[in-house]
């Protein structure tokens, strides 16, 4: 995600991307960085099981 986030900053300070598209990219990333959260906070349901 970190080299997607440093290509879209790349994009903005050569006038391919707004300010509007950069806030939309920072929002998908941190729904990204949380659900990734979520997975490792809920760990292993088959654990559970055993």
């Amino acid at each position: 995600m970190a080299y997607w986030l440093d290509k879209a900053y790349t994009h903005l300070d050569n006038g391919l991307l707004s300010e509007a598209d950069i806030e939309e990219i920072e929002v998908l990333a941190q729904a990204y960085y949380d659900a990734l959260d979520a997975v490792e906070e809920a760990g292993d349901p088959m654990e559970e099981i055993n």
